[in-house]
């Protein structure tokens, strides 16, 4: 008999375990708190659907309960659900409350909340704008991932932004970062195929915008070009570190000038870069990280410096255009034996590989550098690269101008694929060059050559 009330006790345990809400109420959910004639919203046996609003207090059984939280999930994965009103009496909204509410279009959120959790808004592909609170100090990771928000202001009450924040959220145009943010977690505005510029307040002591770019406040750290960024892009020579997928999946642009003071390129950073045609790697830099370069699809040429220590695996993935790789170290830089694939699906039969002069045997028997099937040696040429302003260029009225030249000083211009386009004798101290625009360049005078871009 014993054993069979207890039996009993059990399953009576469990069903309450299994009950979801405590009582509903004109078709809204509720939990009650420990704390007395407080409840929280919570979902039901029907999921939620059209307008949703919340009521600042519920009376049920004749208690008067203050709404006070919405539970995590509460809301989530109701495609059919398309407006939420949310009163001032809330004053937490938990992680994943409105996930994958693919039909809400309008949230008024509380001014009362001071934290929106993880995943919060995480799918809501509908919803175009939200206003964030004054009050709200942290954004939780992936908040607003893969949701349909077209600009967003970050309020001055905000310190922490988190990891993945606004992931994919493909409608996203621009972003304005407060004075008061003082953390931003990785990958926050990666994927946002429409992102054209983040604006950071001047005020603001840790981090900086230049040209929608963002940056450390410093600007030694490249944080992340928007992906909408188009054509070329000239980075500050202050920078000396790109961050993960700080390129990542910019789909319009197509050259890049990097920081003659460049160290430090990391994992996925110029990844689906698809029109991506070359690239000159800088003398200063010491590291690639993994899948740097990979799926770079329209990438011809690229440039890799002498004193360069580490080379990531699958830096070229599937960069099937990849038709020569010029390569400045005499000896061939040790590259991964566990795993032999930095030039994974780069076709190294049709690929050249060009060397320094006298190196070619040595690149021949290198782990991964021996896949090559043309290995190509290049007479050591002692040119000095300068800026621009050292060599005289400088561009105007959409030509190239060079000054201060020599009677008889050979000038020449290359694409940077290697093709000649301009060569020529001075004969007057200013010679002004017209070229197609939009493309960059190299001009060499005498021992000394510069990049520009037209």
């Amino acid at each position: 008999m014993k054993r069979k009330l207890l039996l009993f006790i059990a399953l009576f345990l469990t069903s309450i375990h299994l009950l979801a809400f405590d009582f509903e109420k004109d078709g809204i959910y509720y939990n009650k708190f420990v704390v007395p004639n407080q409840v929280a919203v919570t979902s039901g046996t029907i999921k939620y659907s059209g307008s949703v609003i919340i009521p600042a207090s519920v009376v049920y059984n004749g208690v008067t309960y203050a709404v006070t939280y919405i539970s995590g999930s509460t809301f989530s994965n109701c495609p059919d659900l398309t407006s939420v009103t949310i009163p001032n009496s809330v004053t937490t909204i938990g992680e994943w409350a409105f996930c994958n509410c693919s039909g809400l279009t309008s949230v008024l959120l509380p001014s009362s909340i001071t934290k929106i959790y993880n995943y919060t808004f995480s799918g809501c592909s509908a919803l175009s704008e939200i206003t964030i609170p004054n009050m709200v100090t942290s954004i939780g990771d992936n908040a607003f991932s893969d949701s349909g928000l077209i600009s967003i202001n970050i309020p001055n009450s905000v310190t922490t932004i988190g990891w993945d924040v606004f992931y994919k959220c493909l409608n996203l145009k621009t972003v304005n970062i407060s004075s008061s943010v003082s953390s931003i977690g990785y990958y926050t505005f990666s994927f946002c195929s429409s992102l054209t510029a983040i604006n950071v307040d001047a005020a603001n002591q840790n981090f900086s915008s230049k040209d929608g770019v963002l940056f450390n406040k410093s600007m030694t750290n490249l944080i992340i070009c928007p992906c909408g960024f188009s054509n070329t892009y000239v980075m500050p020579n202050s920078v000396t570190e790109i961050n993960n997928l700080a390129f990542a999946d910019c789909r319009k642009l197509t050259s890049v000038i990097l920081s003659n003071n460049l160290i430090r390129i990391d994992d996925d950073a110029f990844v689906r870069c698809i029109k991506l045609t070359s690239i000159t790697l800088p003398e200063s830099l010491r590291l690639t990280g993994y899948d740097s370069f990979g799926e770079c699809t329209s990438l011809t040429s690229i440039t890799i410096p002498a004193k360069i220590e580490f080379i990531g695996n699958c830096s070229f993935t599937g960069c099937t255009n990849l038709g020569s790789i010029h390569v400045k170290a005499s000896t061939p830089l040790v590259l991964d034996a566990e795993y032999p694939d930095v030039f994974l699906g780069l076709s190294t039969s049709t690929c050249i590989l060009y060397v320094p002069s006298g190196s070619k045997t040595a690149y021949e028997n290198a782990p991964q550098w021996w896949y090559f099937e043309n290995i190509v040696e290049e007479e050591t040429t002692g040119i000095q690269t300068v800026t621009a302003d050292e060599l005289g260029i400088s561009v105007y009225n959409r030509k190239a101008v060079i000054r201060n030249l020599h009677e008889g000083e050979l000038v020449q211009i290359y694409t940077t694929d290697g093709r000649i386009v301009f060569s020529d004798k001075a004969i007057e101290p200013t010679l002004e060059i017209q070229l197609p625009i939009n493309k960059l360049y190299i001009v060499k005078i005498g021992a000394k050559s510069a990049k520009i871009i037209l």
